[in-house]
């Protein structure tokens, strides 16, 4: 790897746009982190909330999901519940985090 940068390439701003991305990508880790998320699962039976961080942090299961001759069954809506707001978290952590610069002039 060659130690010269091409011309015109100044560092000074490519470390300015660096500290800018850091700070945004905290901003964006710190929105996730304090944001909740809902999931569902049979109909409504079940709702599962989720922080930003995956914690799980509420459980609603409707009356009528709770069968004692199937737990198999209202285990399985509670993880689809979960698994459904989950894949809200993971959306929404990757619409949130900013476009890294163009490097193609760096060859990198």
């Amino acid at each position: 790897m060659s130690n010269t940068f091409p011309e015109g390439f100044n560092m000074a701003d490519m470390m300015a746009q660096a500290k800018t991305l850091q700070a945004q990508m905290q901003q964006a880790q710190m929105n996730l982190q304090n944001a909740t998320f809902t999931g569902t699962a049979g109909g409504g039976l079940v709702t599962a909330t989720l922080k930003g961080t995956g914690e799980l942090v509420g459980l609603q299961i409707d009356p009528s999901a709770i069968d004692p001759s199937d737990p198999d069954g209202l285990a399985d809506l509670i993880v689809a519940a979960s698994r459904a707001a989950y894949q809200q978290v993971v959306a929404q952590a990757q619409a949130s985090m900013p476009a890294l610069p163009d490097l193609s002039a760096l060859g990198l």
